[in-house]
């Protein structure tokens, strides 16, 4: 007899079995049987690559609250004092009739994985074979081919892809909106989007944007350059910045409180010797390897590959100049603050983000509007389907709160969903 698959359900499996990268599992014979069976219902669609992804959107309804869980247990294991606290969290939890799940599934030669939304939940490969544990999801994965089944049917009589976009919840999709329009919802976006920015800070920093020659064809050039004056160069923009402490600060110990300093041996050779520093900088990264570790050079601000910042020193025939990049969205106030502090010092600068930073902050670009599944700092990366949007919001409680769902749901432009096709039509 199949078990009934409710919401809570999938919740636990995306919980319970949710797999790190790199890892695997193992799954019971039956479970693999069921596997071959899902593979066969998804080789009748048009796949993303080359036959060895799909996607497709299944739904599950929330449930008695019996399907939330066993209160009894839970009320013994001291998670719940009262019926009434378990009830309380049932309805806070699944609040909504319907939950709706992104499935992908991905095939390359004898690897298998499956994810719901972004979780990977089942990861097979042939050379896996000892595990303490093998999990039966044959109840799961008929859920599943009873969904692809109806999807299928669906795509062979015409109805499927109209009904899906007619009852798919804007909250689960993607679109865009205008900045400035979410600033009209709610003016905490605006707040989100400045950073602490003054209407004074930004008049500058457009002043200087809105002077075309500051961008890539800047002739302004150092003639000369030392570690010293890099630090010094570097010192403008912590102190424009506002970081902690630099007020007190020497230029190289803020350098050395703020940067990456894998830097390659720059603080190896004179500070102040234009020829060392020469003979340095043309050293190839193999060479520099010699000396130190070169891999996070010219990091103005460590941090991760989305919040780091780059104070790049580059040189042509002219002579040395800088290139300021990185962190377009979670540092838009620090960049502004530093680009306008180095343009008002006579730095040669060029700021390949000068522009998407300028139509930030004046509410003239588009924000991303990303599924509630997920959290919009992960589109930064890849992912989104527009070209030059760096902002993304959810719909989820910390990003688009409740109050605000309608509004934005009314002023965003909904990117169409992915046209599902079967093979050979």
């Amino acid at each position: 007899m199949k078990k009934n698959i409710y919401a809570p359900t999938i919740a636990r499996i995306e919980r319970v079995q949710r797999l790190r990268f790199g890892e695997h599992c193992l799954v019971t014979k039956e479970t693999r049987s069921r596997i071959s069976v899902l593979l066969e219902r998804l080789n009748l669609l048009e796949s993303r690559r080359d036959n060895e992804l799909w996607s497709f959107w299944i739904y599950a309804s929330r449930g008695s609250i019996e399907a939330f869980g066993d209160y009894e247990e839970l009320h013994e294991d001291g998670e719940y004092d009262t019926y009434e606290d378990f009830e309380q969290a049932w309805k806070e939890e699944y609040p909504n009739d319907t939950y709706w799940y992104e499935i992908t599934v991905s095939r390359h030669n004898e690897y298998f994985a499956l994810s719901i939304n972004n979780s990977l939940v089942i990861s097979l490969v042939p050379e896996q074979t000892n595990a303490w544990y093998e999990w039966d999801c044959v109840d799961f994965l008929d859920f599943l081919i009873e969904h692809l089944d109806k999807i299928i049917s669906g795509i062979k009589d015409g109805t499927y892809n109209l009904w899906l976009a007619s009852v798919l919840p804007y909250r689960y999709r993607m679109g865009i909106i205008s900045r400035k329009k979410l600033w009209g919802i709610d003016l905490s976006y605006k707040d989100w989007s400045l950073q602490g920015l003054t209407e004074q800070e930004i008049a500058e920093y457009i002043g200087y944007n809105n002077q075309n020659a500051l961008h890539g064809d800047t002739k302004e050039r150092y003639q000369t350059m030392t570690t010293q004056r890099y630090f010094d160069i570097c010192a403008i923009c912590y102190l424009a910045a506002k970081y902690e402490g630099t007020e007190s600060m020497t230029s190289e110990q803020m350098y050395m409180r703020f940067s990456d300093d894998r830097d390659g041996g720059l603080r190896t050779i004179d500070y102040n010797s234009p020829e060392e520093f020469e003979r340095w900088y043309a050293l190839s990264m193999e060479e520099k390897w010699k000396i130190e570790n070169p891999s996070h050079l010219w990091e103005l601000r460590a941090g991760s590959s989305y919040s780091r910042i780059h104070l790049y020193l580059l040189k042509d025939d002219g002579g040395f100049y800088v290139k300021l990049s990185g962190g377009e969205e979670p540092c838009t106030d620090d960049l502004v603050r530093m680009y306008s502090a180095l343009k008002r010092n006579r730095v040669p600068v060029v700021f390949p983000a000068r522009e998407v930073i300028a139509k930030k902050v004046l509410g003239e670009d588009f924000v991303g509007i990303v599924p509630c599944t997920d959290w919009g700092w992960t589109y930064s990366y890849s992912g989104f389907p527009r070209e030059g949007v760096i902002s993304f919001l959810s719909f989820n409680s910390e990003n688009i709160p409740q109050k605000n769902e309608q509004a934005v749901i009314e002023a965003t432009e909904w990117i169409p969903l992915p046209t599902q096709r079967l093979k050979n039509l």
